[in-house]
């Protein structure tokens, strides 16, 4: 596979680079960071988890009034601990 180079860091990688804002070839690790407008190469939309801070397509994240975007994962823990959600539709 071809390596390709991140323009925020600089850095080469085998990964598929993501569009961020202005920045059409992002490392996953910067775009995680910046985590404003992020689309994958496919158009598809990206959004930061605020629990556990991974990047996920927007598709998969659920906002909750108070917390903000939330994955699957991190929804079924705060659920398991006995908390309730407002999640918006």
């Amino acid at each position: 596979m071809e390596k390709r180079i991140c323009e925020i860091c600089k850095k080469a990688t085998e990964d598929n680079l993501l569009t961020v804002g202005e920045h059409e070839a992002v490392c996953w690790d910067c775009a995680t960071k910046m985590a404003i407008e992020i689309t994958d190469e496919r158009g598809e939309a990206c959004r930061l988890c605020t629990w556990c801070e991974d990047l996920f397509p927007e598709s998969e994240v659920r906002e909750e009034v108070d917390l903000g975007h939330l994955c699957r994962t991190c929804i079924e823990a705060i659920h398991s601990r006995g908390e309730t959600l407002t999640l918006r539709y």
